[in-house]
């Protein structure tokens, strides 16, 4: 018992000390891919080499060396999956593996607050409101999404310095809206494809109309005679198969089917500007006639 007390009395009288480390050992396992299952229960810190595991590399980049930290909270799969994150020249990555499957899944790059950063595979934004914003003091400062492709720009989307909204495709192909109408100062659209509302300024406009009207110069052609044509005028007060002014207000217009319909009738006035010469040549002769008769 005494010797109890004198032990416990010495102990005591021992003072305590915290060990504070300033340092984390890496160790160096450059060529070495360990599988999840290989840490349990720690947290690890190693020198690796980019392609032993994996790490993907965008073209152009030499870089090779990078460090690593595991952390693996429990010893078996009930606890949770292994957590690894590499930190080389090219960004931060981010992989995790389940215990006992002696597999890793895919390495995905952490966006980090500045510098340039390549992702590889999707990018998922999630949120109700502005899930991505673009953000910049300077005056010329452009600010899009550029869209890649062997090193050259394809396209863009974005602000210019002049405040300019542009959807750019370079280098050849079309632009192309599918699936949606579109509206220019105005969201009512209705069954249109393109709704504008304000006046389209362009050097040439191409349609694509329907039928010509060169029927009109068929035989067979029922053209009205000029009674007929007005009895119509005065009883519809317009021309036979051009809409009303009130047709017109309603339901707008077709320009390729209104171009043909107005062809159709300059053809129409053609063959009676034709009759009614043919009509005052021979009406002309017969006076001649006439004349020299009563000579």
């Amino acid at each position: 018992m005494k010797f109890l007390l004198l032990t416990l009395s010495l102990l005591a009288a021992i003072p305590v000390f915290s060990q504070v480390a300033d340092s984390v050992v890496v160790r160096d396992t450059r060529n070495v891919q360990e599988p999840p299952e290989y840490f349990r229960n720690i947290v690890h810190f190693d020198f690796k080499l980019r392609d032993v595991i994996g790490v993907p590399r965008p073209a152009g980049s030499f870089t090779q060396g990078s460090g690593m930290m595991t952390f693996a909270p429990w010893g078996d799969s009930t606890g949770n999956n292994v957590h690894q994150l590499n930190f080389n020249n090219d960004g931060i990555y981010y992989r995790q593996g389940a215990q006992g499957s002696g597999a890793w899944q895919a390495w995905r790059k952490v966006l980090t607050s500045q510098g340039i950063q390549v992702i590889y595979g999707h990018l998922n934004l999630n949120y109700d409101d502005t899930p991505l914003s673009f953000t910049t003091d300077k005056s010329t400062s452009w600010q899009y999404i550029a869209y890649n492709s062997g090193g050259t720009r394809k396209a863009w989307v974005g602000m210019d310095t002049d405040n300019n909204f542009n959807i750019t495709k370079e280098n050849g192909g079309i632009i192309v809206l599918k699936g949606a109408g579109v509206g220019i100062g105005t969201a009512s659209i209705g069954s249109c494809a393109l709704a504008v509302e304000g006046t389209i300024g362009a050097r040439k406009v191409k349609v694509t109309a329907g039928p010509w009207p060169d029927f009109v110069f068929e035989e067979n052609y029922p053209l009205p005679s000029l009674a007929e044509l007005s009895t119509y005028l005065k009883t519809n007060k317009h021309l036979p198969g051009i809409p009303s002014a009130a047709e017109v207000k309603n339901d707008g217009l077709d320009l390729g089917d209104m171009n043909a319909k107005l062809l159709q009738k300059v053809e129409e006035l053609s063959l009676y500007i034709i009759q009614q010469n043919e009509k005052l040549e021979k009406i002309t002769k017969e006076l001649e006639i006439l004349k020299s008769k009563i000579k």
